[in-house]
């Protein structure tokens, strides 16, 4: 079973107040239960008998240091992944080579660099890789990490590097970002905000940005230069996140981080590439070997975070409370966990909702039923021009004016646009990568396809330069495929 399905809960909870001094004492009884279970064949619950194995240890950077007992992210050998030393500048460390040898399982359980080790770690007794074994979780790494600081260089960065923008653009670009509130896809939990609140901006707020948002409301903003320089990250990291491309794409999304890494120096300084900005060159590894940057994403622990929270309703004994809390949900069986929150009917099969009979419908659909939403997977199509736009097997690229459910299945009537062309050309043309596509010209005859025609939903988004075209990216965080 896939590790991204799987449902989060609680193993452990560390109560008090500081982080605990000894990384031994933090971990001893989790080390020594998972030991025993990893040891074993099969562990047996009920009926059913079960293997245990370790997928992966995802968490933040300075989580990662203290665990695996080893130089911080911002010390000298800090990089997890290979032996750079790193540059002291602008009071901190930057990693500024992308060809440095790779650290590996043998050479750290050998401590074959004594500089980066400051000590064993209580999980090398674990049948993991101490390197492999530890991915680098792209939402503290590339979101809450590169592209917060892309954008906090682009409002308050050094001036002798041109990357700050004025504030007639700051303002273009935060009154961009509020026109798009009104058409984010319901599958987006946050609505844009402005750059004013980029220091309260949420992990998938800038994930929105970076694989959506970003290259439309940015355009004719950045230079040239660093305006290809973003998309050199957008572009990798969409095929990254995207089913469809993160396999066959995956060795040109790394040239892309290093091309990425490499220029950052010249356009925003030595100071610029620190820990989070080097490791891009280190994260295709493990979707190569975890086949999908989801599937070590810390996301869907940080969402459980919630629950935890609300668990917790007074200041008086939080740790005895959230341990109530979690076994009153287990026993009565009415906690609905985050990952969750997306599933299909008990069918499996579409699901219709919102009857109407306002059309339009095709001559020979003229006596079935019409619904104005419709639920498939993790997916939801509306008539509402949020969530109404769709990529077909077929190459079309349209928007959905009526849902027909017929006796052979569900059928979309929908608009096609008759002019797809590339939003971007550099590093390559966006059409051909399959997603950012500039549309116009809708054609005016409706066609129809089965539902499971559709590959891909869509965020339609204003083009800035003509109120008549628009941008269309598929999502790839939430895919059809």
């Amino acid at each position: 079973m896939n590790s991204v399905e799987r449902k989060v809960f609680e193993i452990g909870i560390y109560g008090g107040y500081k982080k605990p001094v000894s990384v031994d004492e933090f971990l001893c009884e989790f080390v020594k239960e998972l030991l025993q279970l990893c040891e074993n064949d099969e562990v047996a619950l009920g009926h059913i008998s079960y293997s245990v194995a370790i997928h992966s240890v995802v968490c933040d950077a300075p989580a990662r240091a203290f665990i695996k007992v080893i130089k911080a992210h911002n010390s000298y050998y800090g990089c997890e992944r290979c032996v750079d030393v790193g540059k002291w500048t602008s009071h901190r460390v930057a990693f500024l080579s992308t060809d440095k040898p790779l650290r590996t399982d043998e050479s750290f359980a050998r401590e074959t660099d004594e500089d980066h080790h400051i000590g064993k770690s209580p999980l090398a007794c674990l049948p993991i890789g101490m390197v492999t074994h530890f991915p680098l979780d792209s939402m503290h790494l590339v979101y809450l990490g590169v592209v917060r600081r892309l954008i906090l260089f682009w409002l308050r960065g050094p001036l002798n590097r041109n990357c700050r923008l004025s504030g007639h653009s700051v303002h273009i670009v935060s009154d961009r970002m509020l026109q798009m509130r009104n058409v984010m896809c319901k599958e987006f939990a946050r609505k844009p905000r402005s750059l004013a609140d980029v220091d309260r901006w949420k992990a998938t707020e800038f994930r929105a940005f970076l694989l959506y948002l970003g290259p439309v409301v940015m355009m004719d903003v950045l230079s040239k230069e660093h305006y290809e320089h973003f998309l050199l990250l957008h572009v990798s990291l969409y095929c990254l996140n995207c089913k469809r491309l993160n396999q066959t794409h995956v060795e040109y999304a790394k040239k892309l981080l290093v091309c990425f890494v490499q220029d950052a120096v010249e356009l925003y300084g030595e100071e610029f590439v620190v820990y989070n900005v080097h490791s891009l060159i280190h994260i295709c590894d493990d979707v190569m070997k975890y086949k999908q940057i989801n599937a070590i994403t810390a996301f869907p622990f940080e969402n459980h975070m919630k629950q935890l929270r609300k668990a917790v309703r007074q200041a008086r004994d939080p740790l005895e409370q959230a341990v109530k809390r979690i076994y009153e949900r287990r026993n009565t069986n009415t906690g609905i966990d985050v990952c969750d929150a997306w599933v299909s009917d008990d069918s499996g099969g579409a699901k219709c909702q919102s009857e109407h009979s306002a059309g339009p419908v095709l001559e020979q659909h003229s006596r079935v039923k019409q619904f104005a939403k419709v639920t498939f997977g993790k997916c939801t199509l509306t008539l509402q021009p949020s969530d109404d736009c769709v990529k077909l097997a077929n190459g079309d690229i349209g928007i959905v004016r009526n849902i027909l459910k017929t006796d052979s299945g569900v059928l979309l009537l929908y608009a096609r646009f008759a002019v797809v062309g590339s939003l971007f050309t550099s590093p390559y043309k966006s059409e051909l990568l399959g997603f950012c596509y500039k549309v116009s010209n809708m054609d005016g005859c409706l066609q129809s396809c089965n539902l499971d025609a559709v590959v891909a939903k869509c965020l339609r988004l204003p083009y800035s330069r003509d109120i008549n075209v628009y941008v269309v990216i598929p999502m790839c965080h939430n895919e059809v495929y």
